[in-house]
């Protein structure tokens, strides 16, 4: 048992056992995914004080923490608090992102309204993405609708998909939930990547194509 006034000296740890002891702390299981500024869940916590500990142990292990992650994206104002909190540098470590548009509810199909203090959010929100999430290779979108209840989402917005396209550098995109039938292809060519549909079952590409249709005009 060691004294007393022992005091273990972790920075004398070689650097990589404290990397192997970050990704312990700060990285989730493959599966899950973190939401900004709600707490991990309890059946795998994460323990982000070490973050606090110094100066040199918070460079050394936010990278760790920002790269190794998916981050679920889904309230844009809660993103942007998020974003000032974390600082641009750590912005630009994200790697993985899933984005979940939430549907907007209408008495008539207006798809996604441009002039919508929501939709402008959004907007803004894939404006910084592209400007500042620099380190970003994979991303998902899931465009949320169901207008059998006029629950209509951004999947007609010619607006939110332009915003979309503008970023680059990923190695990989994939797509599901209910979208314009160019929405793919259109992607695939200004991100220089393929875009993958993920939702291949049968029941959902019925829903998928009934939504489409009408949308064959909405060519970005």
């Amino acid at each position: 048992m060691p004294p007393q006034n022992f005091r273990f000296d972790f920075l004398a740890l070689p650097p990589k056992a404290r990397l192997r002891i970050y990704k312990y702390l700060l990285v989730c299981k493959p599966q899950d995914q973190i939401t900004p500024e709600y707490r991990p869940a309890a059946a795998q916590p994460l323990t982000p004080s070490i973050l606090a500990t110094c100066k040199q142990i918070h460079a050394e292990a936010c990278p760790i923490l920002y790269s190794k992650n998916e981050f679920l994206v889904s309230e844009p104002e809660r993103i942007f608090r998020w974003f000032t909190q974390i600082g641009r540098l750590n912005i630009k470590h994200l790697r993985k992102v899933r984005i979940f548009v939430e549907a907007v509810y209408s008495t008539k199909e207006i798809p996604f309204l441009s002039t919508a203090s929501e939709s402008l959010s959004w907007y803004k929100l894939l404006d910084q993405l592209a400007r500042e999430a620099t380190g970003l290779r994979h991303l998902h979108i899931y465009w949320d609708a169901d207008p059998t209840c006029g629950h209509y989402g951004a999947g007609k917005d010619l607006r939110f998909v332009r915003e979309l396209a503008k970023i680059h550098g990923l190695k990989s995109m994939d797509v599901a939930g209910y979208y314009a039938i160019h929405w793919p292809r259109y992607l695939t060519e200004k991100m220089g990547i393929l875009v993958q549909e993920k939702d291949r079952s049968q029941p959902y590409l019925q829903y998928l194509r009934k939504y489409q249709q009408g949308t064959e005009k909405l060519v970005p």
